[in-house]
Parts: structure tokens; C-alpha cells; sequence
């Protein structure tokens, strides 16, 4: 695309020099064949990008690599000298127009990052710097912390999956608080080792940053302590979007707290709380809410041991959610009783578009129930139900109204007991759904023995 420089040994300079005069992005990237070319060729484009940084419309320099993208390229931790050494050697006119900087799965280390500091403090007009997986820790964590001062137009900071801790969070909320990012909204910490102690300082921090849309600390290990003091950051950022806490184990008390202001973040649309053990008790607390969470969109609770009685409140809740698009309940312990109270509410979700309710040993009455209510969800696009009990019984009900489920694009029945017959039903049912990309019915030819039924 026109947008891109996508250099390689065989690309002619003349092509090459004409597109960094265009680009608005910069992509380095090697295979394992090239390796030892690597360098000079990347060189060859900072070079050509140095002569032609006056009329260049160079603003994104990125070096990372999805892990799809990694399959057949070099490890990408071996890049990390020579992304700092190209850095280093790039003109001051291309770091003053960079507005976005990916560094991404690198391996830089804070000894390679703090190469790239003296860089930073050149790059007053960012605005995006991403540097997940990077093994910075809380030395690394320490030097991004230092250089926010020298980035007044920073809005999104990606620190993800570092393997940073309390102290190096703690340097990082001193930043925040002395009002370096009054202009930050995306902070992604997700995937350190945050406790309920780091997490505090933060929040004191983020209270600073008036415009935070999207925070997330999933990954963690904030547990209850640690969601009482987020739980300020929601009541104080009025303009905060997402907040992502899973895999926190902040338990029932956890979602007890955040339940008591998530009343006032009137902004908030996405909400994920899945792999924290709230349990019915959490779940509970948050029912009370929910309806008045006007804007509230996504919302993430799997993995969190609800059974039937959590199943009865949220029910109940969702009614009020006018909102609500996308649920993930997903591995749960809901079972038929659960269900029977969810499609209660359900069925009054009327832009809901995605649920999830994978392994929740879910048999043919819960599915029953679910079938009456699939008809008032007119916008229902992708419905998973795997890795469930749902028998013959349930297969023949859900075949009779799947054809009306016209938006219908994702269907995962996988992993059930439906038996041959049924299962060739709901294929045939689904040819009446013109948006279909995707039917999973793996492992649906037998039927759940009578013992287990």
C-alpha cells in the first residue's frame, strides 16, 4: 500500500527513495535468510529517509512483529541493537516528525532501551509508542518514566507483558502525577506483575490524566486491595472508556467495590472482569449496577464461577442494558437453571450481537429457554455454544430458529452431543443465514450417554 515502505535487497533504490519521499510509515522487518543484510539495508533507508527529511511525510517507524508475522523470521530480540544503533542514527528532523513509534516483541531489555531514551526526548511530537514484550522490567520502566516529560502530545503508551513490578509502576505513577501526560488516553500495563501495591500508586497517577479513555491492568496481580484503589480511577477519569482487570483475582469483594462507582462512569463501555473467581456474590454486586451503566456496550465476566443464582441477578440486570452488544459468560457454571434465568433478560438485549456461552454444561432445557428469546436479538452475529451437554432435544429446537437469525455470521456448537441427524439439521437450518462465514460443529456426531444424561 501507498502508505508503506517495504524495502528488501532486490528493491531498486530508485523505487525505494521515491517511497520514502510518500510514506507515512516505515516498516523494518528481516527473515533469517537476510540476517546478515540486515543492517546495510536498513541503514540504506534511514539514509534515504536522512536526505529527504525536509519534504519527507515520514511519521510512523515501526519495527515489530505480530506472532503470526514471526513464523520464518529471525528472533526478533536479535534486532534490538541494531533498531537502537539505526535510531540513534536517524536525523533529528525524522525523530521531530515522528508521531508514532512501535517497537513491539523486540527483546530490546532496559539496557537496549536506554539507548533509545536520548531518542525519546527528540520526539516532541509523539503520540503513540508501543513497547509490549520487550522484557524492560522495572529498570525499563524507569527510563519511559523519565522521558515523559519530554512528551507533551503522548496519548498512547503500550507497556504490556513487560515483566515490570511495583517499583517500576511506582516510577511511572510518580511521572503521571507530576502531570508529564495530561494529554494521555491509552495505558496498556497488562501482562506485568502489578500488585495491589503498585496498582494504588498508579491510580494516584492516572487521577492526573483528565482524558484516560482506555486502561488496562489485566494480568496482574492487583486482587481485592488493589481494585479498591482503581476504583478511584473510574470515579475521578470521567472520560474512561475501557477498563480491562482480568486475571486479577479480585474475588466477589473486588467486584463488590468497583460495583460502587461504576453508577458514575457514565463514559465506560467496555468492562472486563473475566478469570477474577467473583463468583454469584460478585456477580451479584455487579447486577445492581449494570442497568445504570447507560453506555456500557462489552462487558467480560467468563471464567469467574457463576452458577444459577449469579445467573438469577444478572438476568434481572440485563433487562435495563440497552446497550449491551457483546457477553462473554463463557466457562462459567451456569447450567440449564442459569440459562433459564439469563434468556430472561436476553431477550430483552435488542443490539445484542455477540454472545459467549462456551462450557457452562448447558444441556437441552437451558438451550430450550435460549431458543425462545434468539428472535428478539435481531443483530445476533456470533453465538457460541461449545463445549456444552446439548442433546438431540436442544439441537431440534435451535434448528427450528437458527433461519431466522439473519445477521448470523459465527455459529460454534463444537464439542456438543447432538447426534447425526441433528447435527445435519442445524447445517441446514444455517443455509437460511446469507451473512454465515463460520460453522464449528466438530465433534457433534454422538449422543451423551444415557448414564450422563
Amino acid at each position: 500500500p501507498g502508505e508503506r515502505v517495504v524495502t528488501g535487497l532486490r528493491v531498486s533504490k530508485w523505487i525505494r527513495e521515491e517511497l520514502c519521499l510518500h510514506a507515512e510509515k516505515v516498516l523494518l522487518k528481516t527473515n533469517k535468510e537476510a540476517e546478515e543484510n540486515f543492517t546495510a539495508d536498513a541503514e540504506e533507508v534511514c539514509r534515504d529517509l536522512t536526505r529527504f527529511e525536509q519534504k519527507s511525510k515520514t511519521t510512523s517507524l515501526l519495527a515489530s512483529m505480530s506472532d503470526s508475522e514471526r513464523k520464518g523470521f529471525r528472533d526478533a530480540s536479535s534486532n534490538s541493537p541494531i533498531l537502537a544503533g539505526l535510531l540513534l542514527a536517524a536525523p533529528t528532523g525524522l525523530q521531530a516528525g515522528l508521531t508514532h513509534l512501535d517497537l513491539s516483541s523486540n527483546g530490546l531489555g532496559s539496557s537496549g532501551l536506554g539507548k533509545l531514551v536520548t531518542i525519546l526526548c527528540d520526539c516532541k511530537q509523539l503520540r503513540k509508542l508501543h513497547l509490549a514484550k520487550n522484557s524492560l522490567g522495572d529498570e525499563g520502566c524507569g527510563s519511559v518514566a523519565g522521558a515523559l516529560s519530554e512528551l507533551p502530545h503522548l496519548e498512547t503508551l503500550d507497556l504490556g507483558r513487560n515483566n515490570i513490578a511495583d517499583e517500576g509502576t511506582q516510577q511511572l505513577a510518580e511521572a503521571l502525577r507530576s502531570r508529564r501526560c495530561e494529554k494521555l488516553q491509552h495505558l496498556d500495563l497488562g501482562g506485568n506483575r502489578i500488585s495491589a501495591e503498585g496498582a494504588g500508586r498508579l491510580a494516584e497517577g492516572l487521577v492526573q490524566c483528565p482524558g484516560l479513555a482506555n486502561l488496562n491492568l489485566g494480568g496482574n496481580l492487583v486482587r481485592y486491595e488493589g481494585a479498591q484503589r482503581v476504583a478511584r480511577v473510574l470515579k475521578e477519569c470521567a472520560q474512561l472508556q475501557t477498563l480491562c482487570l482480568a486475571g486479577n483475582i479480585i474475588a466477589a469483594e473486588g467486584a463488590g467495590v468497583l460495583a460502587e462507582v461504576l453508577a458514575e462512569a457514565k463514559a465506560l463501555t467496555r468492562l472486563d472482569l473475566g478469570r477474577n473467581g467473583i463468583g454469584d456474590d460478585g456477580a451479584g454486586w455487579l447486577a445492581l449496577v449494570l442497568d445504570k451503566c447507560v453506555a456500557l456496550s462489552h462487558v467480560n465476566l467468563s471464567g469467574n464461577s457463576i452458577g444459577a443464582e449469579g445467573a438469577q441477578k444478572l438476568g434481572a440486570a440485563l433487562g435495563g442494558c440497552s446497550a449491551l452488544q457483546h457477553l462473554d459468560l463463557s466457562k462459567n457454571k451456569l447450567g440449564d437453571a442459569g440459562l433459564r434465568w439469563l434468556a430472561a433478560g436476553l431477550g430483552k438485549c435488542r443490539v445484542l450481537d455477540h454472545l459467549d456461552l462456551n462450557g457452562n454444561e448447558i444441556g437441552d432445557e437451558g438451550v430450550v429457554q435460549l431458543a425462545g428469546v434468539l428472535g428478539e436479538c435481531k443483530r445476533m452475529a456470533q453465538l457460541v455454544l461449545s463445549s456444552n451437554q446439548i442433546g438431540p432435544v436442544g439441537a431440534a429446537r435451535l434448528a427450528e430458529v437458527l433461519g431466522g437469525c439473519t445477521e448470523l455470521a459465527h455459529l460454534n456448537m463444537g464439542h456438543n452431543f447432538l447426534g447425526p441427524e441433528q447435527t445435519k439439521n442445524i447445517a441446514r437450518a444455517m443455509q437460511a443465514c446469507k451473512a454465515l462465514v463460520h460453522l464449528d460443529l466438530c465433534r457433534c456426531d454422538t449422543v451423551l450417554p444415557v448414564s450422563q444424561a
